[in-house]
């Protein structure tokens, strides 16, 4: 056997290759077998190695894909809720003009045309000063109940 054998002709020739010590075989052929041997096993930890770091990449690789698709469901859906939140907020709007108008023109059977509108503008004024005077106060006790923890 030379000294220039390939891995892969020791791998299939190292199950052959047993000593004897009875045969009379070289010592030069012991010394050969042991490397072989020692190379089969080196060369099976290094394709085991080879195999788990290729396995670990795959996983990663495809964790990876699993949450950029569950970021594209989630990403798809808002935008959805968006698009449906933006068409009520928009029919919402139109409804309550109208609803402003009918009280406008209702009042105004009764009064001229300036009071009616003035009390209606009134009303949805003190309305929002309401509102928002409601819901800073929820704000600032969610804010200070935050700050607290």
């Amino acid at each position: 056997m030379s000294t220039t054998t390939t891995l892969r002709e020791i791998t299939t020739m190292a199950p052959r290759m047993t000593l004897q010590p009875s045969s009379g075989e070289p010592r030069a052929l012991a010394a050969v077998d042991d490397r072989s041997a020692a190379l089969v096993a080196t060369a099976t930890a290094t394709d085991q190695l080879r195999s788990l770091v290729s396995d670990g990449a795959d996983i990663v690789s495809s964790e990876i894909q699993l949450a950029l698709l569950d970021m594209r469901a989630g990403l798809l859906r808002r935008v959805r809720e968006g698009v449906g939140l933006g068409i009520s907020g928009v029919i919402g709007a139109t409804g309550a003009g109208l609803l402003v108008a009918a009280a406008v023109g209702g009042l105004a059977e009764l009064l001229p045309i300036w009071a009616a509108l003035a009390i209606v503008g009134a009303t949805l004024v003190l309305t929002a000063v309401i509102v928002m005077s409601v819901l800073g106060r929820r704000s600032s006790s969610t804010d200070a109940a935050q700050a607290a923890k």
